[in-house]
């Protein structure tokens, strides 16, 4: 039962890489490329740097150079200098990256989730991510997940806090993944 499951996790991925394929040949975009995209679009600003790119890929930083430098060629990101720290480089979306995105989950693939009712949806979601946290965990790999379930994120008089950092946190930040995420959070 266990090989059936994995199939299907295997059948699915590489049925959302090729549809991929198809869709990133007039850009000459490759499935990695997507999930940069991806990634990007749901990190908050403590995540958007080539390190924790590379990390949450599970890549190398040379991999991951290299597709950087295809996207920024294509006009798809920015990369600039962090303000604080001329040493790190933060990564940004274009608006033209924003409307690639726009097709990275194929229509149908998007239509066959909305025929599931809630509560598949949402089984489903906490079955795929206790499935990855358990593999993340047994090859001692960052878990990355959204700000405001780690156990450094913080919300008091109506404000939201990284006990992590020290740092006030906008709404937005606490909504996306974050790089120095540890589970145990209560929010």
């Amino acid at each position: 039962m266990q090989e059936r499951l994995l199939d299907l996790l295997e059948r699915l991925g590489t049925a959302i890489n090729e549809e991929r394929r198809k869709q990133g040949r007039s850009l000459s975009l490759h499935p990695t490329h997507y999930r940069i995209l991806f990634y990007l679009s749901q990190c908050n600003r403590y995540s958007n740097t080539p390190q924790a790119l590379a990390s949450y890929l599970g890549l190398t930083k040379g991999a991951v150079s290299q597709s950087l430098r295809v996207l920024q060629e294509k006009g798809l990101i920015l990369v600039r200098l962090d303000d604080r720290d001329r040493r790190v480089h933060r990564l940004y979306l274009t608006q033209k990256g924003h409307q690639v995105l726009q097709g990275l989950y194929p229509d149908t693939l998007r239509r066959a989730v909305a025929s599931l009712s809630p509560e598949q949806v949402r089984a489903g979601e906490e079955i795929l991510r206790s499935l990855l946290r358990r593999w993340q965990a047994s090859r001692a790999y960052r878990p990355f997940g959204v700000c405001k379930h780690c156990r450094f994120f913080l919300k008091k008089d109506g404000k939201c806090y990284c006990n992590l950092t020290g740092e006030t946190l906008s709404p937005k930040d606490a909504e996306l993944i974050c790089y120095h995420f540890q589970g145990g959070g209560s929010g």
